[in-house]
């Protein structure tokens, strides 16, 4: 009798302004949580993603689709150390987890009224962390001392370490009557660069190559701090190689994807149901995660779950690699490739 062989895995390409218009959805992950998935972030080498909710986090292994382990803990904000070992979590407290087994390694009091931001500078010396209280802090990973504070006027919102660690980008705001202000900081010499005003932005994040700042969807340049582009998104992400933007509305249930070269939208994915609250390149490029969900107001009233179609989903896209066929030119009689995954010809 023959026996069936077991189905191939199909391959990814890492994406790129080329491929981006073939990205479609891999796996749903995961379709039932009970609260919005607000955030997600790759481990440094693509294999894990992290979801979190209000009250939760989910660490799933990307290629295989399979949960790896989920706890109930306090994540507003979450981050991967570059180097990744350690998962910090902003919480009621600031809890820095060991990425690998989830043991807590060290918990730190978080800022008055609520921790909004943190985040790990890309040589993995620093860790800054925003408040409510209008305070950024910054410490030595190291000694853990502090080594600087940056004080606000209102609430921060948002921070994110430039790539060659010499700037510290905040966003603070609070009531309508509170100023409304992006600042960059000089982390070296403790003094504000410049203070630009803004509306009501809070998500931060530096293009790879420190080419571009995004706010929002508003995309600065990083050396004449001049508007490039304007998604009018809420979320940004930026593809590892800076050629591509992932962008998202937590009002909206569809994701962008724009050629960083040319501003122009080249695909737009749809498959969540719901608002998404947040999308992220892996860091190899091969992937894109997003995040979606509504809360229920009125089944947190009535203190019960909420209704099936609320789509608290995490989902993977990912553009397949398609295997090359030969073909013989019609004037050369040459063996040929079609566009795909390369391989090598022997000669005939």
């Amino acid at each position: 009798m023959f026996t069936s062989q077991p189905a191939t895995q199909p391959e990814f390409s890492a994406i790129t302004s080329l491929n981006a218009p073939n990205l479609k959805e891999v796996a749903v992950l995961h379709d039932d949580y009970d609260q919005p998935v607000r955030n997600i972030a790759f481990s440094p080498d693509s294999t894990t993603l992290v979801a979190s909710t209000l009250d939760s986090i989910s660490l799933w292994h990307v290629e295989k689709h399979k949960q790896l382990g989920r706890a109930k803990i306090s994540a507003l904000h979450l981050a991967y150390s570059p180097d990744g070992d350690t998962l910090a979590l902003a919480g009621r407290e600031i809890n820095f987890l060991d990425a690998r087994t989830g043991k807590t390694r060290l918990k730190m009091k978080g800022h008055r009224d609520g921790t909004t931001a943190i985040g790990f500078s890309p040589d993995n010396n620093l860790f800054a962390s925003g408040g409510m209280d209008g305070m950024v802090t910054i410490g030595s990973l190291a000694t853990r001392r502090r080594v600087a504070v940056f004080e606000h006027q209102s609430q921060v919102r948002g921070l994110a370490f430039s790539p060659d660690n010499q700037t510290l980008a905040t966003i603070a705001w609070g009531d309508p009557q509170s100023p409304r202000a992006l600042y960059l900081w000089n982390i070296r010499t403790q003094k504000k660069i410049t203070e630009i005003k803004c509306q009501t932005e809070k998500n931060l994040v530096f293009s790879a190559d420190g080419r571009y700042l995004a706010v929002d969807g508003l995309i600065l340049d990083t050396h004449t701090l001049n508007e490039r582009y304007d998604f009018k998104e809420r979320m940004v992400a930026f593809s590892p190689d800076n050629s591509l933007a992932a962008t998202c509305r937590s009002d909206f249930n569809s994701i962008g994807i724009w050629n960083m070269h040319t501003g122009e939208q080249i695909s737009l994915l749809k498959g969540h149901t719901r608002g998404i609250w947040s999308v992220a390149f892996s860091p190899d490029g091969k992937w894109l995660a997003s995040s979606s969900g509504k809360m229920d107001t009125r089944a947190m009233l009535k203190g019960t779950e909420q209704a099936a179609d609320s789509d608290n989903s995490v989902r993977l896209w990912g553009v397949e690699l398609q295997e090359t066929r030969p073909l013989r030119s019609m004037t050369t009689g040459r063996l040929q490739s079609l566009p795909g995954k390369t391989k090598v010809l022997k000669q005939l």
